[in-house]
């Protein structure tokens, strides 16, 4: 099973989720990406023409960011390839 199936299985299955999102995160999902030690720590990905949404695993919103040349600034201190799901730190842009 791909990460994203798995990760959107385990959103499902997740006692502390929120349920009201399930359609919208199956039918909107791109991809989804690993981004920090823990399995709550994933965060489901759209693309959407020149902005990219992002919702966190244990999150209760989409987060609109604008795509600059494939990367979007995602979180706190990372930038994320909408491309290739590639994550780096983002003072390595600035």
């Amino acid at each position: 099973m791909e990460f994203t199936e798995r990760a959107l299985k385990d959103f499902i299955n997740h006692p502390n989720t929120d349920k009201t999102f399930i359609n919208e995160l199956l039918e909107k999902t791109d991809f989804a990406v690993r981004d920090g030690l823990f399995n709550h720590h994933v965060s489901f990905i759209r693309v959407d023409g020149y902005y990219a949404y992002y919702f966190e695993f244990l999150g209760h919103v989409w987060n609109k960011r604008k795509i600059y040349n494939g990367w979007i600034k995602y979180q706190n201190a990372l930038m994320l390839n909408i491309k290739t799901g590639e994550l780096k730190a983002r003072h390595k842009f600035y």
